[in-house]
């Protein structure tokens, strides 16, 4: 199997979909029972500010594989296919020799529902392809391998999809590996699998103060099945990390657990992601390779998805394809360079009348109208953590809104996007 002696890293990127950032036993979240996580994260790296660029499905999935933002690849919002020319990480692990495999849902590949991908460039690099296009039929799972003819289980879609997980990692193949698990959970429709679909009481979710009164009872309502999705995948975990132990691959694999985007789950009034607000645009992100990264909490270091491209690949000793955006963190995270303190410019509803940009820093965050410019969030995330205070037209707020926009504008410049225009009162 991949997991022996190898100069470079095995990489194991288990993807989530709709997973927020804070929904994890070690962000804090009092009642989400996440221990297998927890554990990942007690002994590799948890970056809890770490934020997609484009808070949905197919941007940010376009975004993670190539490092490039949506509005340089054109994928710039769902059900569209990611060109064949752009070049996603598992091409460079392929042509570097290893073995590299996709399992789980796509939603690369345009509108096709369940959808077939077939062999070729369409697959951007993966040899070993059991997935679908879209979809979240998690208790009626279809799936395709080689051939366009679907694969049918009554098994919990997770669970099905963590078997094939462990059949690639359990094969017999001296090559290093590259696998992306790309569970649909906790994505609606909110409904865990029966082990933990009584896991969590309605009445027992605390609820932040960004809930408005309104929206308590469907927001307490989401949230318990929610984290029974979330606990199910856990539990996914888990079994991965204990295949990894018994094949002693462990210490030779880099995993990485992140998500497309999160879920507003009542916050704000607002439901689901594709919004600037914290809950739909920060997701979690742990990284564990013993011996080689460091380890503990990092909440200052700001880290965007289409960082993880050329990050991955930098541990690998590998170049990012040309092109890339993403800053490669690899130097920092075994120790040979200091942390990196840029913000990260963030992107949403492209091509509709409320497009918007923002930029997220270590204490801020700032969304403007692409159309017109003009702030419509301004948060003080230190001061107001919930985001309840909204500064975008305070006069007292006038210069650090200023400030903000003008770096978010250059930002926007360095990623080769268009600006957007000038608000009156910046000068």
């Amino acid at each position: 199997m991949g997991g022996g002696a190898v100069k470079r890293p095995n990489i194991l990127l288990l993807y989530a979909d709709q997973w927020r950032g804070d929904a994890l036993g070690c962000a804090g979240d009092p009642v989400v029972q996440t221990p297998a996580l927890d554990r990942l994260a007690s002994t590799g790296l948890h970056l809890p500010s770490t934020f997609t660029v484009d808070p949905v499905c197919t941007p940010s999935r376009a975004a993670l594989l190539t490092g490039r933002y949506p509005h340089v690849t054109g994928v710039t919002h769902n059900d569209l296919r990611l060109p064949e020319h752009e070049v996603a990480f598992a091409q460079v692990f392929a042509a570097a020799g290893y073995r590299t495999g996709y399992i789980g849902k796509w939603h690369l590949d345009g509108e096709e529902k369940p959808g077939f991908v077939p062999p070729g460039p369409r697959r951007h690099g993966f040899e070993y392809w059991a997935a679908f296009n879209r979809g979240h039929a998690y208790h009626a799972p279809v799936y395709y391998r080689d051939r366009d003819e679907p694969i049918a289980s009554d098994r919990y879609e997770p669970d099905l999809q963590t078997d094939l997980a462990c059949d690639f990692l359990e094969a017999d193949d001296p090559r290093p590996f590259c696998l992306v698990v790309a569970w649909g959970p906790p994505h609606t429709p909110l409904q865990p699998p029966a082990r933990t679909a009584g896991r969590y009481r309605p009445q027992d979710m605390p609820l932040p103060p960004s809930v408005p009164p309104a929206e308590a009872q469907r927001s307490q309502s989401e949230r318990a099945r929610y984290y029974g999705l979330v606990t199910s995948l856990d539990d996914n975990v888990d079994r991965l990390l204990r295949t990894l132990d018994r094949l002693g691959a462990a210490s030779d694999t880099m995993v990485c657990f992140t998500a497309d985007h999160g879920d507003l789950l009542g916050e704000h009034g607002l439901y689901r992601k594709g919004m600037p607000q914290e809950p739909s645009i920060r997701v979690p992100l742990l990284l564990r390779w013993p011996e080689r990264i460091q380890t503990g909490v990092q909440a200052g270091v700001c880290v965007a998805s289409v960082d993880l491209c050329p990050t991955l690949l930098g541990l690998a000793g590998l170049p990012a394809p040309a092109g890339v955006q993403g800053r490669d963190l690899s130097a920092w995270l075994t120790g040979m360079a200091p942390a990196p303190d840029d913000p990260v410019y963030i992107e949403g509803r492209l091509g509709a009348p409320d497009e918007w940009r923002a930029l997220r820093t270590a204490r801020h965050l700032i969304a403007v109208s692409a159309a017109s410019g003009e702030t419509t969030h301004l948060f003080d995330l230190e001061q107001d953590p919930h985001q309840l205070r909204n500064l975008a037209r305070d006069p007292d707020a006038a210069h650090l809104r200023r400030g903000l926009w003008r770096r978010l504008a250059a930002a926007a410049a360095a990623t080769a996007d268009r600006p957007p225009l000038q608000p009156p009162d910046i000068g």
